[in-house]
């Protein structure tokens, strides 16, 4: 599945885009961003917390937090891939383009 989402954000400004983890078979979320002057991406699991009382092997979704650093536009390509994978098929990728504004 491919996505793409717009967002504004003002200088300073932060947003987060929960996605779905699939950390218990090796799948994690990775990130290419078109112009770090623009805006600074950071990937986090969800607190542990949130597995209280879920089955065993339930996978904490991850967190994407994006701020706004100076008037501009960005692309963030988000990859849902294994860390021993790369290069080739994703299984699951996301695109967001980003508006800083003043």
């Amino acid at each position: 599945m491919s996505e793409i989402t717009s967002i504004e954000l003002q200088n300073g400004q932060r947003q987060t885009l929960r996605l779905q983890g699939r950390g218990t078979v090796g799948y994690s979320w990775t990130f290419e961003l078109s112009d770090p002057n623009v805006v600074r991406v950071t990937i986090e699991p969800a607190p542990a917390y949130e597995l209280t009382g879920k089955p065993q092997g339930t996978s904490l979704d991850e967190l994407v937090m994006i701020e706004g650093v100076r008037v501009g536009r960005a692309t963030i390509r988000l990859a849902l891939r294994r860390a021993w994978e790369r290069t080739g098929k994703t299984l699951d990728e996301r695109t967001v383009e980003v508006s800083v504004v003043p």
